[in-house]
């Protein structure tokens, strides 16, 4: 009896591991990254973009530097699907492994750290 309940939470406690170490590691490793700010200031250069189907997409370019927390500034291409708000905070996500952007959103001037800020408005 005791080697059957010591089995029954051996195999519980895999079944618990193994998905959520699945869960961080691709959190990690596919969608985690460097986080830097940025400001739009100009509006973005259109690119035509083949997609796999055949079709025709257009992308917009932002050249600009970005910049950590800590005020470090990081190169970081930058391209939208859409013509993004001039003047807008961007808190951009960069996988430097995959080598693209994760994730981007626009945030207040209030939520850029005071460093990244300072470098932006120079």
């Amino acid at each position: 009896m005791k080697k059957t309940i010591k089995l029954m939470l051996g195999i519980l406690a895999l079944a618990i591991a193994l998905p959520t170490g699945a869960y961080l590691y691709y959190n990690h490793v596919w969608r985690g990254g460097d986080v830097t700010y940025t400001q739009i200031t100009s509006a973005g250069i259109e690119k035509p973009w083949k997609q796999e189907g055949g079709g025709l997409s257009v992308l917009y370019d932002y050249a600009g530097t970005q910049y950590d927390e800590e005020g470090q500034a990081q190169e970081v291409p930058l391209m939208a699907s859409k013509q993004l708000r001039q003047g807008a905070y961007l808190k951009v996500t960069y996988n430097q492994k995959r080598k693209l952007i994760t994730n981007w959103s626009e945030i207040s001037k209030a939520q850029v750290p005071k460093k990244a800020l300072e470098q932006l408005e120079k």
